[in-house]
């Protein structure tokens, strides 16, 4: 009746996009139109605020099954067979991304083409932690994918997402961090060359692999907003220069600088500041001596793991 308009007419505005907003080609099939409760918007249905992507809509129709009436509430079904995602690749071999050992192993795929330009959604991390609810989805691996940018609003419901491996992508570091219980991420190989965090993002990330990018010494002190970070990799960033205060990277016990230019005594003296570092490696860079001043008071090497190697 009437009412049943008014409402569905309700609805539809909670969840309108804002003007100039293009939705992609990926949509997803419901089984009868949205449905809000008189006074009810996006976040009492555990949506993050200005969800007006495909994906959202397709989490709050999802939500319909309370009244017994639709499908299971978890099942998300993407339409038009024509839309083709890009799959996870296969395993990744380094040894050091051992979450991938813990899980089902990812899709093997060929490399995504250089103008191919790839967009992180809802739906592609779906299918790369192979679920249809975002609940269950805990690691993915996306390395190679071609994967260009993300959409924030979408990530906000991955709230068990653990583990993330997007190395050799062209994705910033910021575009990830809507991603609430993220505690482990790779993204080495994606041409990054700043470091925007937004005020409280990654809350809960300890191991960072920024290897392979192009940060320069002002970008990594950025990274000191992340409160529970305790491993991070800068291998291969051609550094020469390093922060000169490392007082605030409280948590940081295990600090990887393999494969840079660091030789001068500033920059170890610097990361003798790290208030609890236990490991620090800096093999192949430009360092012929240690400095007195580096390891006093615990500094460079006082914590126990001091890897030096080839100089």
């Amino acid at each position: 009746g009437n009412m049943t308009d008014a409402l569905d007419a309700e609805a539809e505005d909670l969840f309108r996009p804002p003007d100039g907003y293009k939705e992609t080609g990926r949509r997803i099939i419901v089984d009868s139109e949205p449905h809000a409760p008189n006074g009810l918007g996006p976040r009492d249905y555990h949506l993050p605020p200005g969800s007006y992507t495909p994906f959202a809509r397709g989490i709050m129709n999802s939500l319909k099954a309370q009244s017994g009436k639709a499908r299971k509430p978890t099942a998300m079904r993407v339409g038009e067979a024509s839309i083709s995602l890009q799959p996870p690749p296969g395993q990744v071999p380094r040894n050091q991304r051992k979450f991938i050992q813990i899980g089902a192993r990812a899709k093997s795929q060929p490399k995504a083409k250089e103008k191919d330009e790839v967009t992180l959604d809802g739906f592609l991390l779906l299918d790369a932690c192979h679920v249809e609810d975002p609940d269950d989805a805990v690691q993915a691996v996306l390395e190679g994918a071609g994967i260009t940018s993300a959409v924030p609003e979408d990530l906000a419901f991955f709230t068990r997402l653990t583990h993330l491996d997007v190395g050799d992508n062209r994705l910033q570091l910021d575009r990830l961090a809507g991603l609430p219980n993220l505690q482990e991420l790779h993204i080495d190989c994606n041409g990054i060359i700043s470091i925007g965090l937004p005020a409280g993002g990654f809350p809960r990330l300890e191991v960072l692999n920024l290897s392979y990018n192009g940060l320069r010494a002002e970008q990594i002190s950025n990274l000191a907003q992340l409160a529970c970070l305790r491993e991070l990799d800068l291998t291969g960033n051609r550094l020469s220069r390093l922060p000169a205060n490392w007082t605030e990277f409280l948590e940081l016990r295990k600090l990887t600088l393999d494969r840079n230019l660091i030789g001068s005594d500033e920059a170890l003296i610097a990361l003798g500041t790290t208030p609890y570092l236990k490991e620090l490696s800096l093999e192949l860079n430009r360092i012929e001596r240690i400095p007195a001043a580096a390891v006093e008071n615990g500094g460079v090497g006082g914590g126990g793991g001091f890897y030096f190697g080839q100089n």
